[in-house]
Order: C-alpha cells, then sequence, then structure tokens
C-alpha cells in the first residue's frame, strides 16, 4: 500500500526513540535504525527490568523512575535535538504518553510499535485512548491480530504499516545449517543427552502467565521416560520449577539462554512448547520454527496467526486447558525429529480424511467400484479411526458448539436397540453411525486448526476427481444418460443415478467456490477452478436434480452474503432480471424449462414433489408411528423382516425426508436433540463471522454455514444423513467439524501482555511514511 507522508517536507532528520526496555532483539532494532536513519538515533527507556533484568542498555539510556523526571528529561531531550521522528512502544506507560504528547507538541512525527491486540478499557479510558491514539501519524503493529485491533480503534489503514515480528532468526537457521544433517544428534552429545530421546522444550520468562504450571502437570503425566523437557529461562516460578526438576529427572533447567548457548538447545529439541495465558506474540516461535522445531502453542498467543496460520508444523491447544496440552505432548513426543514430521502426519491424516469422503461415494461409480467396493470405505474410516486414537484427538476435538446435544443423540439412537422391533439392526447400526460421526466430526476439527485457511478444503479433491470422472466419463458412454420420458432425460454419467451424481456435486461445491474467493491467485489457477466450476454447473443441470439444484442455490446464496450483502443483492438482482427478460421475450421456452426443472416433466404435474409424493406420504405415516422416542434406529414402520448382515440395503422402504425419517427412527425427543445441536452450531457460527477480524475468516466461515444448510437441505429429499454410509454423510459430519474448530477459534479473545515489533517493522514504518529518507530496505 502506498503511503502518503505526514506532510510534503517530512523527512527524518534526528529520531527519538522512547521504548520500555532493553531487550535483545529492541536493542538490535535500536542499533539497526541508527544505521539506517541519516541523522542516527537517540534512545531512552522507561525502565531496564520491566519484565526481567537485561544487561544491554547503558545507564545514561534509562529513563528516571519518577514521573516527573521523567517528563523533565524527556522534555530536555526533545528540545535539544527537535528529533523529525519519535518511536515509541505503544501508550501504556506514562513516559510513552508524554513522548507522544511532547512529540506533537514540537512538530514531530510519532511512530508506535503496537502490540496490543485486545484492551479492557471503557468508558473515559477508552475516549481518551482514541484521543491518543488520533495523536500519532503511525502505526507499527506487531503482528495481524494487532493491526485488527487498530482498525477496530478507528484508525485509517494508510496509517498502518504491519511490522514482520522477529528475533534474530537468520542466524538460529544458518546456525542449524552449520551443523549438518547429524547436527542435532551432535548437539544432543554434546549436551548429554540421549540421540532418540523426544526433547521438548520450554523458553521463556517463569512467571504464571506463560502457563509453566500447565506444563508440568502434563510433562509429569507424559507416560516417556526417555523424554526430556528443557526450560530455558528464570522468573519468580524459579523455586518451583526446581522443585519439580529435583523430582523428575527427566526436567533440564538450564537457566536463562542467549546467543550460541541458545542456538545449542534449539538445535538439539524437538519441540518448542509455549502453553501461555496470555501472550502478546511468542517471538520464541519464530526462533524454533528457524531451528526446525515442531511447536505447541497455545491459541492465547498473538503470534498464532501470522507464524502458525496454517502451518503444519504447529500444534495449537486451548489456552488454560490441561488435557488438551497433555495430548499435544503425547502427540509432539510420538513424532520427533522438529516439524517434518508433523507436517506429514497432519497432510495424511488430510488424505485420510479426504479418501473417507470420496470412498464412501465410490462404490456407486462403474469402474472406480472395482477398486473401492463397499468394503473400502470402512477400511479407510477404520484407518482415520486409528490415526485418531494414536494420537489422542478421536475424543478430544468432539467439544464444541451442540457437543451435549450431538452425544445426546448419538447415545439415544444406540439406546433405541432397547425397544426397536429389530434390534439387531438398530444396534449394530447405531454404533456404526456414532463412530463415523465422531470419526469424521473429530478429523474435521482437527484438519481446521491445524491447516491453512486457504487449503481447508484440500480434502475434498479426491471426490473431485471421482465427479469429474464419473461426469465427464459418461458423456461418450450410453450408459450416462437415462430417459424418463418421451421428453425428458437426466444425466447420470458413470454414476448409479442422477440424485447422486448431483448431490456429489453439491458436496463437493466448495472447493471452487473457496479456490474462487481468494484475492492471491494466479491467472492459471483462476481460469482452472472457473473450468472446473463450469463444469460442475453443466453437470448438475444436465442430471435434472430440484434438490441438489436448490441445495446449491442455498449454498452459493450464504457464501456470497458472507461475502457481503451487496454481493448477495446484486446476484438476487440480476438473476430475477435475466428470469423475467426471459419470460418476458421468450415465453415458451421458459415454460419448457419451467416444466423441465420444476415439475420435471412433459406436461404441468398438480404438484412440484409429484414423482416423491408416495414416498413422502409414507414416510409421514412412519413419523406419526415414531412418537416420543422413535421406534429404533433404522427400523421402518411395518418392517421387522431384516437378517443381519452387512448392509442393510435391502430393508425397508425408501425415506425421502430425512427429519421424518429421524422422528420415525429416534421419534421428538431425536429430532429435538438434532435441532438443538444445529442451533447451537449456528449459533456459534453466526457470532464467528461477527467476530471475525478478517475477511477472509468471515467468507469461510460463511461458506461453511452455507455448506451446512445445503447438505441438510438436500437430505430433506434424499434421506442419507442418518446412514453410517450415506454417499454425504461423512462430508457433513466433517463440516460439522470444522466449522465448530474454526468458529471456536475465532471467537476465542483473550487479554495479552505487551510487546513490541521487530528491526525490520520499524524500518519499514520509516521507510514508508517518509519515503524521501535515505532509509535502507534490507535490515
Amino acid at each position: 500500500m502506498s503511503v502518503k507522508p505526514p506532510c510534503p517536507e517530512a523527512c527524518p532528520g534526528s529520531a527519538l526513540a522512547v521504548l520500555i526496555e532493553p531487550a535483545p532483539y529492541m536493542v538490535a532494532m535500536t542499533t539497526a535504525l541508527a544505521e539506517q536513519l541519516p541523522t542516527g538515533l537517540t534512545v531512552r527507556y522507561v525502565s531496564a527490568a520491566v519484565t526481567q533484568r537485561w544487561a544491554d542498555a547503558a545507564p545514561e539510556t534509562i529513563l528516571p523512575a519518577k514521573r516527573l523526571a521523567a517528563l523533565v528529561t524527556l522534555w530536555r531531550e526533545i528540545r535539544s535535538t527537535r528529533p523529525t521522528v519519535i518511536f515509541v512502544a505503544g501508550w501504556a506507560h506514562f513516559p510513552l504518553l508524554a513522548a507522544i504528547v511532547l512529540g506533537k507538541l514540537s512538530g514531530a512525527r510519532i511512530i508506535a510499535l503496537s502490540d496490543t491486540w485486545m484492551s479492557p478499557a471503557r468508558g473515559v479510558r477508552a475516549v481518551l485512548k482514541r484521543r491518543i491514539l488520533e495523536m500519532i501519524d503511525g502505526f507499527c503493529p506487531a503482528g495481524q491480530r494487532a493491526a485488527d485491533y487498530l482498525r477496530d480503534q478507528g484508525v485509517p489503514p494508510e496509517k498502518i504499516v504491519p511490522g514482520r515480528m522477529s528475533s534474530d532468526t537468520a542466524a538460529i537457521a544458518r546456525h542449524v545449517r552449520t551443523l549438518g544433517p547429524d547436527g542435532r544428534q551432535k548437539m544432543r552429545a554434546r549436551l548429554g543427552i540421549a540421540a532418540d530421546a523426544p526433547v521438548l522444550m520450554f523458553l521463556g520468562r517463569l512467571a504464571p502467565e506463560k502457563g509453566l504450571d500447565l506444563l508440568l502437570d502434563a510433562f509429569a503425566q507424559l507416560n516417556a521416560a526417555q523424554a526430556r523437557l528443557i526450560v530455558a529461562g528464570d522468573g519468580p516460578l524459579g523455586e518451583t520449577l526446581a522443585k519439580a526438576a529435583a523430582r523428575d529427572p527427566r526436567i533440564l533447567w538450564r537457566g536463562r539462554l542467549e546467543g550460541a548457548a541458545l542456538r545449542d538447545h534449539l538445535a538439539a529439541a524437538d519441540c518448542l512448547v509455549l502453553p501461555s495465558r496470555a501472550e502478546p506474540f511468542g517471538l520464541v516461535i519464530g526462533e524454533a520454527l528457524a531451528a526446525g522445531c515442531g511447536v505447541v502453542a497455545s491459541g492465547a498467543c498473538g503470534a498464532v496467526p501470522d507464524l502458525l496460520g496454517g502451518r503444519e508444523a504447529g500444534l495449537i491447544v486451548p489456552p488454560g486447558d490441561a488435557g488438551a496440552l497433555h495430548a499435544a505432548l503425547a502427540r509432539a513426543r510420538a513424532q520427533p525429529q522438529g516439524g517434518t514430521r508433523m507436517r506429514l502426519a497432519i497432510r495424511k491424516r488430510g488424505l485420510l480424511l479426504g479418501l473417507g469422503i470420496a470412498a464412501t461415494a465410490a462404490p456407486s461409480v462403474i469402474y472406480v467400484n472395482m477398486i473401492f467396493g463397499p468394503g473400502a470405505r470402512w477400511a479407510v474410516m477404520g484407518g482415520l479411526v486409528l490415526a485418531l486414537l494414536l494420537n489422542g484427538r478421536l475424543w478430544r476435538k468432539i467439544p464444541g458448539d451442540g457437543m451435549y446435544f450431538r452425544l445426546a443423540l448419538l447415545g439415544l439412537a444406540a439406546l433405541s436397540a432397547l425397544w426397536s422391533s429389530v434390534p439387531h439392526l438398530s444396534g449394530p447400526k447405531a454404533a456404526t453411525y456414532a463412530l463415523t460421526a465422531l470419526a469424521f466430526a473429530s478429523a474435521g476439527a482437527a484438519w481446521a486448526q491445524h491447516t491453512r485457511r486457504r487449503d481447508l478444503f484440500a480434502i475434498l479433491w479426491p471426490l473431485l476427481a471421482l465427479v469429474l470422472f464419473a461426469g465427464i466419463g459418461g458423456l461418450r458412454s450410453g450408459f450416462g444418460t437415462v430417459e424418463m420420458n418421451a421428453d425428458i432425460s437426466l444425466y447420470r454419467g458413470l454414476s448409479a443415478n442422477s440424485n447422486f451424481l448431483a448431490l456429489m456435486i453439491v458436496t463437493v461445491a466448495p472447493l471452487p467456490l473457496w479456490r474462487l474467493a481468494q484475492r492471491r491467485i494466479g491467472r492459471q489457477r483462476r481460469l482452472f477452478w472457473r473450468a472446473v466450476a463450469l463444469i460442475l454447473t453443466v453437470l448438475v443441470l444436465m442430471s435434472l436434480s430440484r434438490a441438489s439444484l436448490l441445495s446449491l442455490t442455498v449454498l452459493i446464496a450464504v457464501f456470497l452474503l458472507g461475502r457481503g450483502f451487496k454481493r448477495l443483492a446484486i446476484a438476487a438482482a440480476t438473476l430475477g432480471a435475466v428470469l423475467s427478460l426471459l419470460w418476458l421475450y421468450f415465453p415458451d421456452r421458459a415454460e419448457t424449462l419451467t416444466q423441465r426443472y420444476l415439475f420435471k416433466a412433459s406436461a404441468q404435474t398438480e404438484t412440484l414433489i409429484a414423482s416423491r409424493a408416495e414416498t413422502w406420504a409414507a414416510t409421514l405415516e412412519g413419523a406419526r408411528a415414531g412418537g416420543m422416542f422413535g421406534l429404533g434406529f433404522g427400523v421402518s414402520d411395518g418392517f421387522d423382516d431384516y437378517a443381519l448382515s452387512a448392509s442393510a440395503s435391502h430393508y425397508g422402504r425408501e425415506k425421502t425426508n430425512s427429519a421424518l425419517a429421524l422422528i420415525e427412527e429416534v421419534g421428538l425427543a431425536g429430532a429435538a436433540l438434532f435441532t438443538g445441536m444445529l442451533l447451537l452450531i449456528t449459533r456459534g457460527a453466526v457470532l464467528a463471522v461477527r467476530h471475525a477480524r478478517h475477511r477472509r475468516d468471515r467468507v469461510l466461515m460463511a461458506l461453511l454455514l452455507g455448506y451446512l444448510a445445503a447438505l441438510f437441505t438436500h437430505a430433506q429429499f434424499e434421506a442419507w444423513l442418518l446412514s453410517p454410509g450415506g454417499a454425504a454423510t461423512p462430508a457433513f459430519w466433517t463440516a460439522l467439524g470444522m466449522t465448530t474448530a474454526l468458529a471456536k477459534r475465532i471467537r476465542t479473545r483473550l487479554k495479552p501482555a505487551r510487546l513490541n515489533p521487530s528491526v525490520s517493522g520499524a524500518i519499514e514504518a520509516v521507510r514508508v511514511r517518509f519515503p524521501q529518507a535515505a532509509v535502507r530496505s534490507n535490515a
């Protein structure tokens, strides 16, 4: 973004920086700034030890502790040096506020190195803060969350120059490279650690807000005699740590580490753990990634969106959740050797998840069913369940919006075997359905938490390949078209029927929609996804599936609403205009299309659902018989001749409405539980859309909501939702898990401590705000 300077003649002459404390990365920043600015830089610190004692600052750079003395010192400094630009590390300390006010009075331009991304200020304090922010000419926020906070406070976007938070990660990466392929083992040998021992590391101040107590408890429960926990740092919890290390020899307290010693220990570690209850950014995450370590961090760390937002080398746990932290440590222990194994494990689970969704539909596609038969889908799901169990994620990812309704519904389905007229059907089917729902919801939640936002729907790639094969492959095959009557033909491609092909298109539709919604996408990729969207549109129109067309309309409407009401209004107005012109100028053609797509007949029938009237009536009668607790999961009213087998496809009657089928099988109680689950999930997702600070998150949540709504809409015409082997059942529960996990992450808001931006961010702020200055950008 091109930003004009505060005034035409603005150009840094002398510069003054008023910072909080001489932390190493702050000292590095001021040194680099002094080299970059034409007339150098004068630095003053509020204190030599705000968070901990630092030894890298000259005494004359520390401001007096008393407020009046600090004010006088700053006034004299500004009067004597007449700085053109003043850097301040936020506005939370009195000397920083004084520097802002005095700087404005002297005519200097103020650049704030902002780190706050959540503030409890209310009332008068909030008003005063906004007035202070109005006095600042430019902001260099610590990261994505800090930038969003400034925008919420009314700071104009042109004043914000995002900083690139970093300590000297390049030195760490160079150090690891110089060690060579066997460097980790060599460093461990030097430090007295076994070559094959899983090594976790905590790096930071030993303070309650860092969550060290949670880490010590979780590590104590870790059943791994060879595992080691390196703790580097000092602080008020030093005595607690010393006692823990005395009880558990696996804990290695190294004290405060800097320079080469820090790099050596990072090179020896497999995974950094940062379980902070409140963390403004978390520079140590970047240091660990530079060393090739995996990362386990809490969602309270401000660096999560910037450094771990989609990185497969990191695990994100809820702040203060000891159980989640223990599960993450167990997983990190099982996947040593840094972030590489962790990335591969997540990709494998994503592949299993994608194959599980596609394998459920594969038995109904000609040629493909020779490889993926009915048993293959259960084999793939078994692999997914095993992977979740081994990583402790099958149960841990269930909590979320509607959790109790979800578990109660599945429990009621299992209990219905007690009063079912066909218990040997209800019991196994309920157990299989519960395992399917839990596995795919848990896998979807884990996938949403650890993959990049842009790749969220990449799990639909296997299904997209199946749809394109089934759709395009049937064009040159006599099998592809079915004559419904003399005037109407349905296209099914290589799938079992036209409605099945269209349902697969509905299931895969979010993938091209999300890809096309990305702002930064190459021209060739955009053309590819437009071609895919066009092919899918043509195929669903050829199928004449009214349920799928309605479901796609719901999906696209909610998706466009998430991108902005204006887009939805334009799309609706355009569609209305096209239909009006069609009826006005081509009435015969419009009538033909109406009969074809609405009534699905050559002559108008009495109702839109004439072809389904008989099965709907039977399903309604079954729902009336269901009563309060239903006839039993999977049971059809009037059918009790089921013989136990691997499939129930030969039993009962066709059910054309999932809501009515739900009442028939688990009664009004089950319908109430299912409704409650959907309402709570929708409520959580809507709140996430309202709280989302990024357009990308709002659009993504809207797409997930539209996806769930589209699948639920389709299930009212094809009752696949209650079948564990239903064509879109895995996709529905996966989307449900992704929605709850992503909504929870977006809604999480914690009050952080304070931190300041890096060298590169500060220099970038000067360069952009003062383009005439001879400021180099290679720092």
